[in-house]
């Protein structure tokens, strides 16, 4: 997706906002990372990852992520 069309949606202010859920580093990668696809298949499938990730926490309430650290360097 070009540049225009994300200042146009705003896409900044979605991934600022969804910044403040990450609960990690490596989270916040992630977050600042994503960019919207148009290949439906790609769509589908982050769609359906939500619903998943909603459900669970539903079901299973929040998933305890305060402890996690990095230990990307470590394992280099």
């Amino acid at each position: 997706m070009n540049d225009k069309a994300l200042k146009t949606l705003e896409y900044n202010k979605i991934i600022e906002q969804l910044l403040g859920y990450a609960h990690s580093p490596m989270g916040k990668e992630q977050v600042e990372a994503l960019l919207p696809s148009d290949e439906i298949e790609e769509v589908r499938k982050r769609q359906k990852e939500t619903a998943d990730g909603v459900r669970l926490s539903f079901k299973k309430g929040r998933i305890p992520l305060g402890g996690l650290k990095d230990i990307r360097v470590g394992i280099k």
